[in-house]
C-alpha cells in the first residue's frame, strides 16, 4: 500500500509539475522579459467601443493603436458620457481579451445611425491621424471608456491594445520553477519506491533452500545391511 500510494502521489506531482512548467515557459516566450502583451482585432466597423473593463483592469498604462485607410478619431471619456454619446448606435464593442489566441475579442452592437463622437465636447483625451491613431490609456482617471471612429464611409481595419507589465515574466519564471521542483520531487518518489522493491526482493529467505536443508539434517542415516546380518 505505502509504494501504491507513492506511485500515485508521484503521478499527480508529474501532471502539476509539467502544467506548470510548460504554462510559464509559454508566458515567458509571449510576454518577453518585459513583461509586454498585445492584443489586437479586426473590427471591421466604422467605431469601435472600448469599456474600464479592459482598459482599467490593470494598473499598468495601456496603449491603442486604430488603422483605417482614412483619418481616425480616438477620443476618451467617462464611461456614463461615452454612453449618452453613443446612445444605441451601430457600432463595434470589445468585450474582452483572449490571453491564448492574444485577441481583442469584439461583438457587433446597436442598430441606430453611426454616430459622429468627434463633435462632442466631452472628451478628456483625444488622438487623431492619417491613417493611424494612437493614444495612451493612464489609470489615473479610470475609469475610463474610449471610443474609436473611422471616417464617414471607412471601416477600422485593425486595432491593437498594449499593456506592459514586468511582474507578469517574474510569475511566469516562478511558475516554471514550482513545475520543475515538482517533478523534481516526481521523480524522487518514483526512484524511491522502486529502490525499495529491489530491497524487499533480495531480502526474501529462499524457503525451498531451507526446507531441503531441515529435510536433510533430520533424515536417518541408512546403512546397507552387511553379510549375515540376516541369519
Amino acid at each position: 500500500m505505502p509504494q501504491l500510494f507513492s506511485r500515485v502521489l508521484a503521478a499527480v506531482l508529474a501532471a502539476l509539475g509539467a502544467v506548470c512548467a510548460v504554462t510559464g515557459v509559454w508566458f515567458m516566450s509571449q510576454l518577453g522579459t518585459d513583461g509586454r502583451a498585445t492584443f489586437s482585432a479586426e473590427p471591421g466597423s466604422q467605431t469601435l467601443v472600448v469599456h474600464p473593463d479592459i482598459l482599467n483592469r490593470v494598473d499598468s498604462d495601456v496603449v491603442l493603436e486604430a488603422r483605417a485607410p482614412g483619418a481616425v478619431w480616438m477620443g476618451l471619456a467617462r464611461p456614463s458620457d461615452a454612453e449618452s454619446v453613443m446612445k444605441d448606435a451601430k457600432v463595434v464593442r470589445a468585450t474582452t481579451v483572449s490571453v491564448p489566441s492574444w485577441e481583442l475579442e469584439t461583438v457587433a452592437t446597436g442598430s441606430g445611425e453611426t454616430a459622429d463622437p468627434a463633435s462632442y465636447d466631452l472628451w478628456q483625451a483625444k488622438r487623431s491621424g492619417n491613417g493611424s491613431a494612437s493614444i495612451t490609456v493612464t489609470q489615473d482617471a479610470a475609469p475610463q471608456t474610449l471610443v474609436v471612429a473611422a471616417e464617414e464611409g471607412q471601416e477600422i481595419e485593425s486595432v491593437t491594445m498594449t499593456v506592459r507589465d514586468s511582474g507578469w515574466f517574474t510569475r511566469a519564471v516562478v511558475l516554471t520553477i514550482i513545475g520543475l521542483v515538482l517533478l523534481a520531487a516526481a521523480a524522487y518518489l518514483v526512484l524511491r519506491s522502486r529502490s525499495s522493491v529491489t530491497d524487499e526482493g533480495g531480502a526474501e529467505p529462499d524457503e525451498t533452500s531451507t526446507d531441503e536443508i531441515a529435510a536433510d539434517e533430520t533424515e536417518p542415516a541408512q546403512t546397507e545391511p552387511t553379510e549375515g546380518s540376516t541369519r
